[in-house]
């Protein structure tokens, strides 16, 4: 029945996984797209070969994606909390369900910072 409230728990974690593409890997798409062109016969003239920058570098994409998880996880502990409050009105019943939800949610944004942590570089290796 509340399996639905880690939703945006999850969201946040797929959002912060992708800020690190968008923001490294986004500027690659103009070099990316002239060289297509230039392989189908299109703009042959336009002589672009650069790797240019990322936009930011890994330290403070590490810091956004840990803020979007939070708010996430925090959007979660709001859900939980209005729903605890609607459906549960014995109290002790209500808090026990909302400790083992909490502590579910604390262990997925825990393992998420970690796995958030870890370098992506051996992946894009050819």
């Amino acid at each position: 029945d509340f399996a639905f409230l880690f939703i945006p728990l999850g969201v946040g974690l797929h959002f912060a996984h992708n800020i690190q593409h968008l923001l490294i890997e986004s500027p690659i798409a103009l070099p990316a797209t002239i060289r297509f062109l230039q392989n189908i016969g299109i703009g042959t003239s336009l002589s672009v070969n650069w790797n240019p920058a990322p936009l930011l570098s890994l330290q403070p994409i590490f810091f956004i994606q840990i803020a979007i998880l939070i708010g996430g996880f925090i959007f979660t502990l709001y859900i939980l909390y209005r729903l605890i409050r609607r459906f549960h009105k014995p109290l002790y019943h209500a808090y026990k369900m909302t400790l083992v939800m909490s502590l579910y949610a604390i262990v997925v944004v825990l393992s998420g910072i970690y796995l958030l942590g870890l370098p992506m570089s051996g992946r894009h290796v050819h």
